[in-house]
């Protein structure tokens, strides 16, 4: 269904992450929001945006509070002065949500429509975590005209536990199934015959990331004889960068272990076009990006079972499943891939064939679009 153009085309304000200077992370939220200005969605809508970008490392509470509460007064005036049909907001776990919560509240009051969009993995576990908090939770949720939920497990979470209705929290997956990276995927030819060969992590360097599970299997994997040569290459930063550091020293991996800290989308590109799979070890997801992106690139994965990683892959089809910090099954995973040329080339395959069909950004654009005009035409 193709909006009309000209002045008949839904007005969407839409707060997530514009920052104005460019800069290198690609945070989940960051990422998405990206795709969707390279998307047809601005010849499709009229985008107000409203940036709600946090650095790296979050500032101490009371200067969160003082920036919430400034980009509450700020998209209360866009709220009024741009009177968009819809508003699209992005939401990470914790204080954001409630920011988040706080603005729906608002254009409710003005009679604008809301999508609110719960990103990362934290969500369900704050809901868990205290009984307050989840009463709060509940309030918050029922605020929005619809809440996207990113896969079937949120969806089962708002429909089976909060109690909200199935059309109410309709399932948009992540977007990022870019067309630049779906022809690195198309053109991808075999892979046996390069060496060394190359496992990525793009990401965070965080405990919680399974950062520290990664570089145990790479040092496992180096005293492993049958295993071809092999670098593992880390794209990102955070709290654990110096430690990381560290564990490669210490154990002599720097010849086979890179640290490249945050890289540009052109990097990040380059990167997928040359590596042989993708690890994630993370304890906790939502659903993850740097999947997306790299069975786009027709890589294969190996990643934990967490969050809505199972609507993304499956085991044995298009990468390998297993548990989170379990340190021997992410070994033998890598390991299998490492060894088996052909398994790799047939994982990546099926992986781009799924996000062609489920993650490119276009058929979100057709998804968001639709669901924005089924939104105006609701009763809050």
């Amino acid at each position: 269904m193709q909006l009309e153009q000209g002045d008949d085309k839904l007005r969407m304000l839409i707060v997530g992450a514009f920052p104005r200077k460019p800069i290198r992370e690609h945070g989940g939220i960051l990422t998405s929001c990206r795709a969707l200005l390279r998307s047809s969605l601005p010849d499709r809508m009229q985008l107000i945006l409203v940036d709600s970008f946090s650095a790296v490392l979050p500032p101490p509470f009371f200067h969160r509070f003082v920036r919430a509460s400034l980009r509450i007064v700020l998209t209360t005036f866009r709220l009024l002065v741009s009177r968009p049909d819809v508003a699209l907001l992005f939401a990470s776990p914790g204080s954001s949500f409630i920011e988040k919560a706080t603005i729906a509240l608002i254009a409710k009051l003005l009679g604008i429509k809301t999508l609110i969009f719960p990103r990362g993995a934290g969500l369900i576990t704050d809901y868990d975590s205290s009984r307050i908090y989840a009463l709060l939770l509940r309030l918050c949720f029922r605020i929005p005209t619809l809440i996207l939920c990113q896969g079937s497990v949120y969806h089962d979470f708002f429909v089976h536990r909060i109690g909200l209705h199935p059309d109410k929290c309709p399932v948009l997956c992540n977007w990022t199934a870019t067309n630049e990276l779906l022809r690195i995927g198309a053109t991808r030819n075999g892979s046996s015959s390069v060496s060394p060969l190359q496992i990525l992590y793009l990401g965070w360097v965080d405990k919680k990331k399974g950062i520290f599970e990664l570089l145990e299997c790479a040092r496992r994997l180096s005293s492993t004889s049958e295993v071809p040569s092999f670098n593992v290459v880390i794209c990102g930063d955070g709290s654990e960068m110096a430690e990381a550091q560290d564990y490669i020293n210490n154990w002599g991996l720097s010849g086979i272990v890179k640290l490249l800290g945050w890289i540009t989308d052109d990097e990040k590109a380059d990167r997928l076009r040359s590596s042989h799979l993708l690890v994630l070890p993370s304890y906790m997801e939502g659903m993850p990006n740097a999947v997306i992106e790299a069975m786009a690139a027709g890589l294969p994965v190996v990643v934990t079972d967490v969050g809505a990683v199972r609507d993304i892959v499956s085991d044995d089809i298009n990468g390998i499943v297993v548990p989170p910090q379990d340190s021997d099954r992410l070994y033998t995973a890598v390991r299998r891939l490492l060894l088996d040329s052909a398994l790799r080339d047939c994982m990546g395959q099926a992986g781009w064939r799924i996000a062609k069909d489920k993650f490119n950004v276009e058929h979100m654009v057709e998804e968001l679009v639709d669901l924005s005009k089924e939104a105006c035409h609701r009763k809050n």
